[in-house]
């Protein structure tokens, strides 16, 4: 019994060193990229409780999250980032920001949202992590989706703006090749052969079948009867886009000279606003998501006040425990960002 007792007594003494620090510490250099948890026998506790970044709500990034998102997604950039107070300090804030994300979204019943169930549902396999970054997308892009008008006026605008990307033409081709640098025999045969494929297309001659019969170069154009297919303004030369301007469905054009030779072209159809009226809509709704969600994201996130207190890391590395635990220390420690108005 008595050497029982004496076992206890020991292992309380080694137990309460340990704890108070009081055991020799390594030779650690407070170079941030020599940080190694497993070097600290008490490290699971500690990195629960270092706490890097807080806000008045009781948000907190702590070690523990910082070193799970150096795995993730920096483990190539660890010891870069570590050894950067800015570039550590531009990550804490990236991970408060998901934090508060994930604390408003559960704040507004976004987690218990019947299609959010469903979605984590598949997600039951992964990491947690994955269900607080799909509750996170789910609070912004509701929040841009109030502020996106996609009436019909609005994506007009876009459209007038933005015209060429979206009128489209459909195109077939007959050429007849000469360039600059072509000797003028050359050129005038060029030009004769377009020349006598005009005339008779004009005395109502197939175009399909007067292409394959007079279209050089390209062999894909000479095999379908000069098809192109769909294309937009600004593909081609400014000369080829000038004549197809001006043109109307089920038309063929004068012959026209760009710099690979003379075309004559035939649209069989003209697809522009009405035609691409959804299309459009989808296009303009992506790229306002796009040009939406940072801006949405710093107004929900930016009156979330934070307090850093990056020194517990420093503390930490050293083995100042009883630093890390100080409660004095985000009061006298700190860097306050100022909440924005």
């Amino acid at each position: 019994m008595k050497k029982y007792s004496m076992f206890l007594i020991l292992f309380a003494v080694i137990l309460l060193i340990n704890l108070t620090g009081c055991k020799p510490k390594k030779n650690i250099s407070n170079d941030l990229t020599h940080i190694e948890f497993n070097d600290y026998p008490i490290v699971n506790d500690i990195k629960r409780n270092i706490v890097l970044v807080s806000t008045k709500e009781g948000i907190n990034v702590t070690v523990k999250d910082l070193y799970l998102w150096l795995d993730l997604f920096y483990s190539g950039r660890k010891n870069e980032i570590l050894s950067n107070r800015q570039e550590l300090e531009n990550l804490v804030n990236k991970i408060m920001d998901q934090k508060i994300g994930v604390y408003i979204a559960k704040k507004r019943g976004y987690d218990r949202d019947t299609e959010f169930l469903q979605k984590i549902d598949l997600l039951k396999k992964n990491m947690e992590y994955r269900t607080e970054v799909n509750l996170i997308k789910k609070l912004i892009t509701l929040e841009v989706e109030k502020r996106i008008n996609t009436s019909r006026s609005e994506v007009k605008k876009y459209y007038l703006k933005n015209k060429k990307d979206f009128d489209r033409y459909f195109v077939y081709i007959i050429r007849t090749e000469c360039y600059s640098s072509s000797p003028e025999d050359e050129k005038l045969k060029a030009y004769n052969k377009i020349q006598k494929a005009y005339a008779e297309l004009a005395q109502g001659g197939n175009f399909v079948n007067i292409a394959k019969k007079y279209t050089e170069g390209n062999p894909q154009w000479v095999g379908t009867g000069g098809l192109i297919g769909w294309i937009y303004l600004g593909t081609r030369s400014k000369e080829f886009d000038k004549n197809l301007l001006k043109m109307k469905v089920k038309t063929f054009s004068e012959p026209f000279l760009t710099p690979e030779g003379y075309n004559i072209i035939y649209v069989k159809d003209i697809q522009k606003f009405a035609e691409r009226f959804n299309y459009i809509k989808n296009v303009y709704y992506d790229k306002m998501i796009i040009k939406l969600n940072p801006i949405v994201k710093g107004k929900i996130l930016e009156k979330y006040k934070r307090t850093f207190s990056l020194k517990n890391l420093d503390y930490f590395i050293r083995g100042d425990y009883n630093k890390v635990n100080s409660d004095s220390l985000l009061n006298t420690k700190t860097k306050n960002v100022k909440e924005n108005k």
